[in-house]
């Protein structure tokens, strides 16, 4: 079968996502060519291409995407030969390894759903937004969540964004990051996710694991912005506490008559100290993790935040006043 380089190659960039650096399936280390597609797949997230060329056979994805990298030619051959795959780029042969069964390679993912809506450049921005914010595996944060919101999160930062769909789909980061295309139907079910692009078709289960609930805290009562402060002036006199006292303290911080008090306590010397910020506010106090507060006021580059404090020991909530799809999350020291 004849294959023009840069079309092959553009396949294979395409379906690169799928494949895994390692892989007790040895499959899964190879692209598919049956039945007028090109897959590949690592079982999670399965990547297939229309293509026009009639070829059927099992190419280890890694070896073939090197050699064609450096052919010279507009078009290259690819036969099979005692049981071997060789490629010829009109210069050269190259080996490609024994032909595996094709049969061994898992089968493409098929599902069927009324439940589908159209993709665009806008769900496109938010949910690669999102996905910078996730979390890892163990904290059950992992990808990013699609429903009335699209939203991500890494236990201390929260990317929120409206959207409005009348669904519940829990994604995992790879197909977020796989996409090259910002337009096309998105169609899901209990299980399958899919997004069909004038390109490609990607196919992902969607994660089992239970999102965290703190992820979506904020849609279960309505958050009040009661604070507004300058984070550059409050992240002055964090870093004047941590660069003084010799241990990590326990600083709390009250907020009233347009002052934020800063109250913490150098253990050595059993004595305490307040500082005090200008502000807008309501009354009302917190105890902050003093490390995650200096991390997330060293992100903000606006003039201005608003904070909401939902209580003593509950979450505290910042964001810039000209950017609210961005919430961040603090969880409360207890």
């Amino acid at each position: 079968m004849t294959f023009n380089k840069e079309k092959l190659t553009e396949i294979l960039r395409l379906t690169a996502p799928a494949i895994q650096e390692t892989s007790t399936l040895p499959s899964l280390q190879y692209i598919c060519f049956r039945d007028g597609k090109a897959m590949t797949t690592n079982l999670q997230l399965s990547i297939i291409i229309d293509i026009d060329e009639k070829f059927t056979g099992l190419l280890p994805f890694k070896l073939l995407y090197a050699i064609i990298q450096n052919c010279d030619s507009d078009f290259i051959e690819i036969e099979e030969k005692e049981k071997a795959w060789i490629l010829t780029d009109g210069i050269a042969k190259h080996k490609l390894g024994k032909s595996e069964e094709i049969k061994n390679f898992p089968a493409e993912p098929v599902f069927s759903s009324d439940n589908q809506v159209e993709f665009n450049e806008e769900m496109f921005i938010n949910l690669q937004n999102a996905c910078k914010f996730e979390g890892v595996k163990t904290s059950g944060a992992e990808g990013c969540y699609i429903g009335e919101d699209i939203v991500g999160t890494n236990g201390i930062y929260i990317y929120k964004y409206k959207l409005g769909l009348n669904c519940s789909l829990h994604i995992p980061s790879l197909f977020v990051k796989s996409l090259n295309n910002k337009n096309g139907m998105l169609q899901y079910s209990n299980r399958f996710v899919s997004l069909k692009t004038d390109s490609c078709t990607y196919i992902t289960t969607q994660l089992e694991a239970k999102y965290p609930k703190y992820n979506v805290a904020f849609e279960q009562f309505e958050i009040i912005w009661n604070i507004k402060i300058n984070p550059q002036l409050l992240l002055n006199e964090i870093n004047k506490i941590m660069a003084y006292l010799p241990t990590l303290p326990q600083v709390g911080f009250s907020f009233k008559n347009n002052e934020c008090l800063i109250t913490y306590t150098n253990i050595e010397f059993e004595q305490e100290y307040i500082n005090t910020i200008p502000c807008l506010c309501s009354e009302s106090y917190a105890r902050f993790n003093i490390v995650q507060l200096q991390t997330v006021l060293s992100c903000f580059n606006g003039p201005e935040i608003e904070i909401a404090i939902t209580g003593p020991s509950k979450s505290v909530y910042l964001r810039e006043v000209n950017n609210q799809n961005t919430i961040t999350l603090i969880q409360p020291v207890v």
